[in-house]
């Protein structure tokens, strides 16, 4: 349950700033599909799981920091949060030209959008890295964390050791 919330938390927490610029980038890294739910293990060695939890918590930090550094970008520019995200929304449905602001407000949300979008990939790859560090291949990293959604088994016995720590 503590992964399960922490992480909902982040996601909600960032999905806006994060997740829906990638909509906007040029060039995004292709999703990888998600296993079908009847191919997931439904248990993993307990090493592995403690390689995913020793990785999901730094994922989770980083999360945390990436947030952080985004919100201050934002709120360099003078711009709010929620007026960012309403630009983002308008810049997606109409596309960056058509958006409803003054020049300068445009130019500032255009000025944030590419450092946040940086700020993204550079995330990403600090992400990837965080996991492989864990001595995990980031597609098991996903199955397991596909896992964890799916199979109550998983979860209980991730959200253990993630209580343990």
């Amino acid at each position: 349950m503590f992964l399960k919330k922490s992480v909902n938390q982040i996601f909600l927490s960032i999905v806006i700033l994060v997740f829906s610029t990638s909509t906007l980038l040029a060039q995004t890294a292709p999703q990888q599909p998600s296993i079908p739910p009847a191919e997931l293990p439904d248990d993993y060695p307990d090493e592995q799981l403690e390689l995913f939890v020793n990785a999901i918590s730094k994922v989770m930090t980083l999360q945390e920091q990436g947030q952080a550094s985004m919100v201050e970008a934002i709120q360099e520019q003078d711009l709010s949060i929620s007026r960012f995200n309403e630009l983002l929304t308008e810049a997606q449905q109409k596309g960056p030209e058509s958006i409803d602001a003054s020049e300068d407000e445009k130019q500032a949300f255009n000025e944030t959008l590419a450092q946040v979008q940086s700020m993204q990939m550079e995330m990403e790859q600090t992400m990837i890295k965080a996991i492989q560090d864990e001595g995990l291949k980031v597609k098991e990293y996903q199955q397991i964390m596909q896992s964890y959604n799916l199979n109550s088994n998983v979860k209980e016995k991730v959200d253990k050791m993630m209580s343990q720590q």
